[in-house]
């Protein structure tokens, strides 16, 4: 149910966003006698693709170039079969049986790029939005790229968790890749070579400064491989200062206002309570939400207090960035905080997540959710 709701808001994100852009994207659309059949539409309804591919098919949005997998012969049940393949919009197949999947899940175009993985080499590179190969595959690995710039991993081996090496007859669950990572560009350069990813966890790709007259000692900041100088936002650092002097430091109720989103995520079974759920279909989860007013109102003195124990630093506080998505955050189907597939834009948007652990007999845990926004971090989940 989750997806469907993350497409349906997705949809009226896009009829609103896209409706004055001349090449027009089409959007998913599902077979009403046959639910795990999709097709696509343009924005004014007219079917582009009558439904045919198979429900692995992830693009919500068809911008310019998707991975699809196409049910043949549907008809003849006991002969149909699947193929996958990368579609354009002009009907051309590209990259047949080279579908980059990771974690059951196939790529999406990301800035006028998308992954595909060689059958016959196992090596991953990328088509540019026209299908043709721009980065060659070479890779044993490749993020997507962001702000122009890809992490890859080349020269490596499949390393079971266990530490012995994956192979036909040792075929262990989980395995990581272990070899040389590097960091390069849409001209397929090295700007980075032997990346040490652990320093990348909490980087903006989006605020790279090069050769600034100044160094921010919070900022990630390297030489490249040509002598030029690299230097990122940490958002970690930038979010524990702005929780800190921001959110904490300036606890009342005109503070806390300003610094959520209009609607809050809230537990129902935790120590939050609200009598006022706008969307009753949420009803039977752990998780619903309120407007912020009714959230603050209904628990101003729980929330005060866990602010001011946190000044107070009477606690156990762990900041981290938070995986996936906030919960049932897709309600915000206005705001552009998601891509083609419906993943949340991590990269653009950090999310985090501070759990605090209070000492009191039973180690009772607390948690705040917060995205940055174009206007700051803001508040979207409180248990």
């Amino acid at each position: 149910m989750k997806k469907y709701l993350i497409i349906t808001f997705l949809l009226f994100r896009i009829f609103n966003s896209f409706s004055q852009n001349e090449n027009q994207n089409w959007i998913l659309f599902r077979d009403e006698k046959n639910d795990d059949l999709i097709g696509y539409k343009d924005l004014s309804g007219k079917i582009k693709i009558e439904p045919k591919f198979t429900f692995l098919t992830s693009s919500i949005v068809f911008e310019n170039i998707i991975p699809v997998f196409e049910k043949i012969n549907i008809k003849d049940k006991d002969d149909a079969k699947t193929s996958q393949y990368y579609l354009l919009k002009s009907g051309k197949k590209v990259g047949v049986d080279s579908l980059y999947v990771f974690d059951f899940t196939l790529d999406c175009e990301n800035e006028d790029k998308i992954r595909f993985r060689d059958p016959k080499t196992d090596k991953v590179g990328f088509f540019d939005k026209n299908g043709k190969v721009i980065i060659p595959a070479i890779y044993n690995d490749a993020s997507k790229f962001h702000n122009g710039l890809a992490i890859v991993i080349k020269d490596a081996k499949r390393i079971c968790w266990e530490g012995e090496e994956y192979s036909k007859e040792n075929q262990c669950e989980h395995w990581s890749w272990k070899g040389n990572t590097q960091i390069i560009n849409n001209k397929n350069e090295v700007i980075l070579d032997n990346v040490d990813l652990q320093k990348f966890q909490y980087i903006d790709w989006y605020s790279l400064k090069i050769n600034p007259k100044e160094i921010d000692s919070d900022n990630i900041t390297f030489k490249t491989q040509d002598e030029n100088l690299y230097s990122f936002t940490n958002t970690k650092k930038e979010f524990e200062k702005w929780f800190y002097n921001e959110f904490v430091n300036k606890s009342d109720e005109t503070n806390f206002m300003s610094n959520c989103f209009d609607k809050i995520t809230i537990s129902k079974n935790g120590n939050l309570k609200s009598d006022e759920f706008e969307n009753p279909e949420f009803a039977a989860y752990a998780w619903t939400f309120d407007k912020k007013e009714n959230v603050y109102r209904n628990n101003k003195e729980f929330i005060l207090k866990i602010i001011e124990i946190i000044g107070l630093k009477k606690l156990t506080l762990n900041i981290s960035n938070g995986l996936g998505q906030p919960v049932l955050f897709e309600y915000y189907k206005d705001k552009p905080f998601y891509d083609n597939c419906g993943e949340f834009l991590n990269e653009k948007y950090p999310f985090f997540e501070v759990y605090i652990t209070k000492e009191d007999g039973f180690s009772t845990q607390y948690y705040f959710g917060f995205i940055r926004t174009k206007e700051g971090y803001k508040l979207i989940e409180i248990s």
